[in-house]
């Protein structure tokens, strides 16, 4: 009996897993591609936005400035 060593059937366990992996790398892979895909077609569908006004609805009143306080006179 070895105490060190990998058995044939962990050698089967370690390649079925790895495959298994390399699975679901490309399948989540394949469901990314898609779904960007769909989100492009959804965004194509929308209509052209109007452009952006930036300009405010009502005029900004203009704010005074602070006073300045009188300095004391000197004697």
């Amino acid at each position: 009996m070895k105490l060190t060593g990998i058995s044939d059937r962990g050698l089967w366990v370690i390649g079925l897993l790895v495959t298994l992996l390399w699975v679901v790398i490309f399948a989540e892979r394949a469901v990314v591609r898609r779904m960007e895909r769909d989100h492009y077609e959804f965004l194509r569908t929308l209509p052209a936005s109007a452009p952006v006004d930036t300009t405010p609805k009502y005029p900004q009143r203009a704010k005074p400035r602070p006073t300045r306080q009188p300095e004391a006179v000197q004697s």
